[in-house]
C-alpha cells in the first residue's frame, strides 16, 4: 500500500520538524533551533512517517512538500533531491 497523502493527522510538531528537516537536515540542529530535545526531534518525525505511510524521513519530507507543507524554496531542494 502506498503513502496516505493527507496530512490532516500530522500535529503541528511534526509539520514543524518536516518543514526544519529540509532547511537543517539534522535533528540536533532542529532540536536547537525549536528549544527541545533531539528526541523530541525524532519522534515528531517518526510519527510522521507512520501517519503519512512511509519508512523513511526523507520520503515523508518529500510528500509534505508535495501537500504544501514545506515553503517554497525548501520545497525545491526537497524535490530535486528525489
Amino acid at each position: 500500500m502506498g503513502p496516505s497523502m493527507t496530512y490532516t493527522s500530522l500535529s503541528s510538531g511534526q509539520i514543524e520538524c518536516l518543514q526544519l528537516l529540509v532547511a537543517c537536515g539534522d535533528c540536533r540542529q532542529i532540536a536547537e533551533r525549536l528549544g527541545v530535545s533531539p528526541g523530541y526531534v525524532e519522534e515528531q518525525l517518526d510519527g510522521a512517517c507512520l501517519r503519512l505511510g512511509v519508512d523513511t524521513r526523507l520520503k515523508a519530507a518529500i510528500i509534505a512538500s508535495r501537500l504544501g507543507l514545506i515553503e517554497e524554496r525548501a520545497a525545491q531542494a526537497t524535490n530535486s533531491i528525489a
